[in-house]
């Protein structure tokens, strides 16, 4: 038997100045600092994603098995459903699993150490140009550096893969503990304007972890170094930007943060006339002490909860949403990179402001209307049906809108000895002809512009055009053309990607204002004391049935729209594509997505029709008991005060 402490401190030091933080203000303040933190490391990873794939030479669906570290570990969470309703110190549990957390966020950065800094100058003066003769071979058959280099690159894959996967551990304490300790220690009429501000504070957060990355990759992967010293820029395929950077500011702040979560306790204290959610409160909590007794309890605990239809159509349907979902919003900055010419840097800066806008106006709006017309069940219930219905015309719209694909024209020289693990795109003076490398135009001689382009001059499969009437555009062509690095322009793809952004900008406002209504009807659905283990099982299940095979098979479709593969040098292997058929990628996104969305809106449909009963704030009890007849009120109230007592 053992009473519940609403006394700030940790075990038997509780001190008296301690006792003025332990508010739900102060919490919810450095809960939404560590919600903004996780939300950077998540669109950070995103933003980042194309770069690693890059550095370690990683196909979209490789990526997606390392990324899925978080995934894998939140799945492992589904062991400990069964304690889950027992913790009385939840804070400590989150503040513990989230220094862990940033140990393994830490952790991710230390791969960039490992690896040899390359030579500059070789690099800036390899060449890519047309030659009469092949270059000697550089490739040697199990050379010791080439071992080297290879075990660096996998031991580096393993140290990310096991950083994300510590990272998980805290991510399943801060979701599964932190909603109901806010939810029991708000009465229902403030709980959803509370959650709204914490999940505007998780949409904040990828906002700004899509600005620090796209800070951190225009700089060099060793910082020190600029184009000048290079040769090229953050626009030309060979610059990795500095993706580690963020891991060693992300990391220490979340370590510096999480134990002040720790000093808060079991139960905040109430003002006076204040209400609570929590029903166990002031109460002594019986413990399960013998082995039957742990196994009765986890029955009981996992009889109540899948028996539950609303929490159970609920959860299907968040699955069905994540698992076409997430896999696209990873690959986000990705898609826009390839479908709009955009730059690493500045595809994840644009998808996340975008997000960030759109969510938090959601978000807050959906709260503050809940909170302040007491909407009932069935409506919320609607509104999430509705959101569906518009997410599957966004994304049937999506399979329209982007640049043309790129169409590479084949080498016209023979002698040139080029070799297809030399990639670097140049495009004619011109705009009208598109080379996979200077190579395979036939360019013979470069040099470096001003403004850090490489200007490559001729070249034998670039015609060369000379306007002598620009009133009728006659031509005379010669052959021996001139090329710049980098794609042909589109003209399309500015306002393509206006449109884009603005119609991913409507979507995010209403489908991110069904997440409070989502996270209501599910609190309200369960028992109080089940609340903890809800959402353990919803984190564990998600994660193993949409979080994790979202992103290897997202990924996968991504790979199959590969048009140019990168080849290792001596072994001629598949490394990272780089180049996609942007129609097919469009094609095969829209379809995945609409699919998953018309599951869902099924599911979205049944917690409606299963939700007519559902109370989601205490008046609207009372008002339904007195628009009944007297007689119905006498014949149905055992079964009312069941209901109320079980959710």
């Amino acid at each position: 038997m053992k009473m519940i402490s609403t006394l700030c401190g940790l075990g038997s030091w509780r001190p008296q100045v301690l006792q003025r933080f332990a508010t739900r203000r102060m919490y919810i303040f450095i809960y939404c600092i560590i919600g903004v933190i996780h939300g950077m490391l998540f669109s950070y990873f995103s933003t980042i994603l194309s770069t690693i794939e890059k550095k370690f030479g990683l196909k979209s669906q490789e990526i997606a098995w390392v990324y899925s570290g978080n995934e894998i570990s939140q799945a492992f969470f589904l062991f400990a459903l069964p304690f889950m309703g027992i913790i009385r110190k939840r804070t400590l549990f989150m503040g513990v699993s989230i220094i862990l957390s940033g140990v393994g966020v830490t952790i991710c950065g230390i791969p960039h150490f490992f690896e040899v800094e390359p030579s500059y100058p070789s690099l800036r003066h390899k060449n890519y140009l047309c030659l009469e003769e092949s270059s000697p071979s550089t490739c040697l058959t199990d050379s010791p550096e080439d071992i080297s280099l290879s075990s660096s690159k996998w031991l580096g894959i393993c140290l990310i893969f096991f950083g994300i996967f510590l990272h998980g551990i805290g991510s399943s304490f801060y979701n599964s503990f932190g909603i109901p300790y806010i939810d029991d220690n708000s009465d229902k009429a403030k709980s959803p304007i509370s959650l709204s501000f914490v999940f505007a504070a998780k949409m904040a957060g990828p906002f700004f972890g899509s600005v620090f990355a796209s800070l951190f990759l225009k700089l060099n992967e060793y910082p020190e170094k600029n184009y000048e010293m290079l040769g090229f820029d953050e626009k030309d395929e060979r610059w990795i930007g500095a993706w580690w950077l963020g891991f060693f500011i992300l990391g220490p702040i979340l370590i510096v943060v999480a134990p002040l979560l720790i000093l808060f306790p079991e139960e905040l204290p109430r003002s006076d006339g204040e209400k609570s959610n929590n029903k166990e409160s002031e109460f002594a909590v019986e413990t399960p002490e013998t082995a039957s007794e742990w196994w009765e309890h986890t029955k009981s605990l996992v009889s109540r909860l899948l028996t539950n239809k609303i929490y159970i159509f609920n959860l299907c349907s968040s699955i069905a949403f994540l698992f076409g979902f997430v896999g696209f919003i990873t690959f986000l900055p990705k898609f826009i990179t390839f479908n709009f010419r955009k730059s690493s840097s500045s595809s994840g800066l644009s998808s996340g402001a975008t997000n960030f806008i759109s969510s938090t106006i959601g978000i807050m709006t959906s709260g503050w209307v809940i909170s302040r017309y007491k909407l009932k069940a069935r409506s919320l219930a609607m509104w999430c049906v509705f959101s569906d219905v518009v997410g599957i015309f966004f994304f049937t719209a999506v399979v329209f809108i982007g640049c043309k694909s790129i169409n590479f024209l084949p080498p016209c020289e023979t002698d040139c000895y080029c070799t297809d693990s030399d990639f670097l795109p140049i495009c004619s003076l011109n705009g009208a002809q598109q080379f996979v490398s200077p190579c395979y135009a036939g360019c013979t001689s470069s040099f470096l512009h001003d403004e850090g382009k490489t200007i490559y001059e001729n070249c034998s499969c670039i015609d060369t055009l000379e306007f002598t009437d620009i009133s009728n555009m006659s031509i005379s062509k010669n052959i021996g053309g001139d090329g710049i690095n980098g794609y042909c322009e589109d003209e399309s793809c500015g306002s393509q990607f206006l449109i884009f952004i603005s119609l991913m900008g409507i979507f995010g406002i209403l489908g991110s204002s069904t997440r409070i209504p989502n996270l209501i009807i599910s609190l309200r659905a369960i028992h109080p004391k089940d609340k903890a283990s809800a959402l353990t099982l919803s984190v564990s299940l998600l994660s193993l049935f949409a979080f994790l095979p979202a992103t290897v098979v997202f990924g996968y479709i991504i790979d199959k729209t590969c048009a140019v593969w990168k080849t290792q040098e001596c072994t001629n292997e598949e490394a990272s594509c780089l180049v996609y058929d942007n129609s097919s990628m469009r094609l095969y996104s829209g379809i995945f997505m609409c699919v998953f969305i018309l599951i869902q809106s099924v599911f979205d449909l049944l917690v409606w029709y299963y939700s007519k009963d559902l109370i989601v704030f205490d008046n609207q009890e009372e008002e339904e008991l007195a628009e009944k007849k007297p007689h119905v009120v006498q014949n149905d109230s055992n079964t009312r005060v069941s209901q109320v007592e079980h959710l």
